[in-house]
């Protein structure tokens, strides 16, 4: 019990456990807030009003439902739209429009009874309703292609040939999902579940942190001089690795419990109560399950998965830091081993020839709902072997081996000085370089003290992580216009070609005005009687997105109109460039207001991890003893103070050059681009209208005007380095003789 209070009840570790609680509740209620950015809903409202829709569908079948859950989209898309133009000049075109359809909508809409923000949530609520009702009715189809499917690939010659693998896997991959009954599908509240059900890659880092510093807190001995008592005490270091094994085991399950409890109590509070008796493949995500769970015994394994894999991972941890000396380089290696495994992971083919290093490495214990969201057979001979159970034989075997490595480990490995390789390669280096290039190792030294001997390595790994976390796809665009104009600008990108461009705007034009006259003919069938408002509704919600696309095709005449200008130049004037189209969604997310968020997080980042390694570098020298020797130095201090300063500066180059990789790759994942540097930046509307018209910015490339914005962050931080080496620089005054 004593270790068990020592490393539990440890301040650091109860504050590090509420800080990753706090940071998992976050980011939770954050991705909440962004699933329903698009509708600008609330979740909570969300939640209640897809509470007040579900009640009437229950009762339905699945056309039904579905008809249904189209109207009622139809219903709220036209009350927003009226409430979205207001007070401008198009709402009585468009209540007109709307008036012969839903006339005691547009009624109550002018007598105030309804208001954005419920409209927003109502919104969110049928479309979500529309999407479930729709995945639900493709079920019975997905189950029917994976037989049809079979039986086609065993008439092909490739896959007919009995007792090979692809023969044998089609039988299994048949037989696993023949068993499954769409019959039992219904339509039931499953927005809370599927909430909470939601894959987050938080968990992973969060959870390899607690890990790494829970063996930061087991291993204290080593660091202190109790590490030849506890090697020497009798049957006393078997004794401590099984109670280390029960307390990470322990710790684990706490972690992950407190970690699930945080996503369920957020769930229930924004969407209402949990149905545990709902099937789990009424969830679109999970419909590839070849099992008939129900959500709560889906939720019960999912929770025994991610704590087995938790604690195996800490096996292997503790195992790996029990055969090291020296924890850093433990450390090091594991982050080392788990990156490897990601990048294969990640990178292999599920067709590659190595699938089973793609699946069966560590990586797979950070995510084990893998092991349940996708369906896969691996390879053994000719043999398939389900990526459960290969993974499940896999995590028994790897826990086995970590237990009986670590026991041996704090048996057999004796107290020893720890082993720094770095420092003879460096003097093996030093000896056969050129006395000049000598003076780069006194800097790397000073990277050594905060990095090695400090442990901010921990502090610059954490922060690639969390950088890595933050790299995810993004909506670059919100309402249909821009989607329409994203359309445009990527169809027609390049040199501007106004015979090229004319020839598309008149296409596109021609497809709207055939939708524009499809809706009046509708219109005339709906007052003839020659159909009903259910079959009008479907016609209106086929071409709902044509005043979205007209308004973005009058926008892009506008532009391709003002670059054409520009490109011909006035009369009397030098045309002094080639004009481009551009799309500028990509630049407009980089460069807008949209990124400053992530761009303000990162900055944040970069300005912590520069103080807190300055300080480091600072601080080592003075709690090793060597300040005042070194201020004595003759010609010590100022060479002291620049080698500081070119650390700093390094560390600071590569907080810059991650943090910019960062957001271009978020472009990139979003379907964004950043082509077309040498275009001017006048090819932009959005930085026309900040005035960056004429003279200079007439012939300033985009190029150009993203590399000062980069290369004055990068003399911001360069800037920040100075000023804190300054403030942490040691100032003597001189003595009187």
């Amino acid at each position: 019990m004593r270790e068990f209070r020592r490393i539990f009840w440890n301040p650091a570790h109860l504050i590090l456990l509420a800080a990753l609680l706090v940071l998992s509740a976050a980011a939770f209620y954050f991705r909440q807030w962004e699933r329903w950015e698009p509708w600008a809903a609330a979740p909570r409202q969300v939640g209640q009003a897809y509470a007040k829709l579900m009640a009437p569908y229950q009762d339905m079948e699945m056309d039904e439902g579905l008809a249904k859950a189209e109207e009622d989209t139809a219903v709220y898309s036209a009350l927003s739209l009226l409430l979205a133009v207001r007070g401008e000049e198009d709402y009585e075109r468009i209540r007109a429009n709307y008036a012969a359809i839903y006339p005691e909508l547009v009624e109550s809409v002018e007598q105030g009874k309804w208001d954005d923000e419920n409209i927003s949530a109502l919104l969110a609520a049928a479309q979500y309703m529309k999407e479930q009702i729709a995945g639900l009715s493709d079920y019975p189809g997905y189950l029917q292609q994976i037989q049809d499917n079979a039986q086609n690939l065993k008439t092909s010659s490739l896959f007919s040939q009995p007792g090979s693998f692809r023969y044998r896997n089609i039988q299994k991959t048949q037989q696993d999902y023949a068993v499954m009954d769409p019959a039992r599908l219904t339509v039931s509240p499953i927005l809370s579940g599927d909430a909470y059900l939601e894959d987050s890659p938080i968990l992973a880092v969060s959870g390899l942190v607690y890990l790494l510093f829970l063996c930061y807190f087991m291993f204290a001995e080593r660091r202190g001089a109790m590490w030849e008592t506890a090697y020497a005490a009798p049957a006393g270091r078997g004794k401590l690795a099984c109670k280390r094994v029960v307390i990470l085991a322990a710790a684990s399950f706490c972690f992950v419990f407190l970690y699930s409890a945080v996503r369920l109590l957020f769930s229930l509070f924004l969407y209402g109560g949990l149905h545990p008796g709902v099937s789990i493949q009424e969830i679109s995500d999970w419909q590839a399950v070849p099992l008939s769970f129900t959500m709560g015994t889906f939720i019960l394994v999912q929770f025994l998965l991610r704590w087995m894999g938790l604690w195996i991972l800490g096996l292997l941890t503790i195992g790996i830091c029990s055969w090291f000396s020296n924890q850093n380089l433990a450390f090091v290696v594991i982050l080392a081993i788990l990156a490897l495994e990601l990048i294969l992971h990640r990178q292999l083919s599920d067709a590659s020839f190595f699938v089973w290093l793609k699946y069966i490495n560590t990586s797979i214990l950070l995510n084990t709902d893998l092991l349940l969201a996708k369906y896969l057979n691996l390879p053994l001979g000719s043999i398939p072997i389900g990526l459960s159970v290969a993974a499940g034989v896999f995590m028994v075997l790897l826990g086995l081996a970590s237990f009986f490595g670590f026991l041996a480990g704090m048996v057999w490995k004796r107290p020893a000085v720890p082993f720094r390789p770095w420092e003879r390669v460096c003097v093996w280096i030093r000896t056969r370089l050129p006395w000049k290039l000598h003076s780069a190792f006194p800097l790397l030294t000073e990277l050594k003290k905060a990095f090695l001997w400090k442990r901010g390595i921990a502090v610059a790994l954490l922060y690639v992580l969390v950088t890595v976390v933050l790299t995810r796809p993004v909506r670059l665009y919100d309402a249909e216009k821009d989607s329409a104009l994203n359309l445009y600008y990527a169809e027609t990108e390049g040199a501007l070609e106004m015979e090229r461009i004319d020839s598309y705007m008149e296409g596109e034009q021609t497809r709207i005005d055939d939708g524009i006259k499809a809706l009046d003919e509708a219109a005339q069938q709906l007052e003839n009687g020659t159909i009903g408002e259910l079959e009008y509704t479907r016609q209106v919600i086929l071409w709902e997105s044509l005043p979205a696309r007209a308004e973005a095709l009058e926008e892009f005449r506008q532009d391709m109109a003002y670059l054409r200008d520009s490109g011909q130049g006035q009369e009397g004037q030098t045309v002094h460039r080639q004009a481009y189209v551009v799309n500028p969604f990509g630049y407009r997310w980089i460069l807008g207001e949209r990124s400053n968020w992530l761009k303000l997080v990162l900055f944040c980042l970069q300005a912590a991890g520069i103080l807190y390694i300055q300080v480091l570098m600072a601080s080592y020298d003075k709690q090793s003893g060597m300040e005042e020797l070194l201020l004595a130095a003759p010609k010590g201090r100022s060479p002291r103070f620049r080698r500081k300063m070119g650390a700093g500066l390094i560390h600071a180059v590569f907080l810059w050059a991650l943090g910019w990789l960062c957001l271009i790759r978020v472009v990139y994942l979003s379907g964004g681009t950043l082509h077309f540097l040498q275009a001017p930046i006048t090819s932009f509307s959005f930085l026309r209208e900040a005035s960056l018209t004429g003279g200079f910015w007439d012939i300033c490339p985009i190029g150009v005007y993203v590399g000062f914005w980069v290369l004055l962050h990068l003399a911001v931080l360069l800037g920040m380095v100075v000023i804190v080496t300054f403030c942490c620089r040691p100032w003597q005054k001189k003595k009187k003789a």
